[in-house]
């Protein structure tokens, strides 16, 4: 009878679309991701964001400062301005100090990070290696017995010196590009031997609702 025929072409209908969400097969996540940036692009609106403001250290800031690395010295300066001169709620550097610098400097940025509404950065790596990457002095974890919903596992840190590891604000920057080389997602949370750990935005808005309380 046709409405059977019709009922079993809907079941090998169903079933398929069932099997290839299931596995997820490359060209089936490749044309998902197509759909999802497309679906951005239109949404997108034109309005630039007035909350918050990247102040970039690009060839003109070299050219009139001075060759990168700069100066801890330098760097305290700028965090200063940057809450001090134009009242910055909070300022969040994604820059790792893996090396301490300057002695004066170096006491000066760490007076800002446990104390002011700074917050320093720290790199997690989620490959796994023969050798894995430890340098610096990992800080900022929470301990937990169970991983935060949507954790993403770390195998390895670029942290801080240890001088800086008494930060109030710690996040990571590390990321997970999808197989296509394209970067979609950022893990919120990271777990790394026990602990849990935020992203850098996550950790610059508590550092400004740290301060607002203040």
């Amino acid at each position: 009878p046709l409405w059977l025929a019709r009922l079993g072409i809907g079941l090998v209908a169903c079933l398929l679309t069932v099997s290839m969400e299931w596995q997820r097969p490359g060209f089936v996540v490749s044309l998902d991701e197509a759909f999802r940036d497309t679906a951005l692009r239109l949404q997108a609106k034109p309005q630039p964001e007035d909350r918050l403001v990247v102040v970039d250290i690009n060839e003109g800031a070299l050219s009139d400062i001075g060759p990168w690395p700069w100066s801890r010295q330098k760097v305290a300066d700028l965090v200063e301005i940057l809450l001090s001169t134009y009242e910055a709620r909070a300022v969040g550097l994604d820059i790792v100090f893996t090396e301490p610098g300057d002695t004066q400097g170096n006491a000066r940025l760490a007076s800002l990070a446990a104390n002011a509404p700074m917050a320093l950065a720290q790199i997690f790596d989620y490959t796994p290696r023969s050798a894995s990457i430890k340098q610096g002095q990992l800080a900022g974890g929470v301990p937990s017995p169970q991983p935060a919903p949507g954790a993403i596992n770390a195998y390895g840190y670029i942290a801080n010196h240890a001088a800086l590891s008494g930060a109030r604000c710690l996040g990571n920057i590390g990321y997970q590009p999808d197989a296509d080389g394209v970067l979609r997602r950022l893990p919120a949370r990271t777990r790394y031997q026990g602990q849990d750990y935020p992203h850098l935005a996550s950790a610059l808005l508590a550092c400004a609702n740290m301060a607002c309380a203040a």
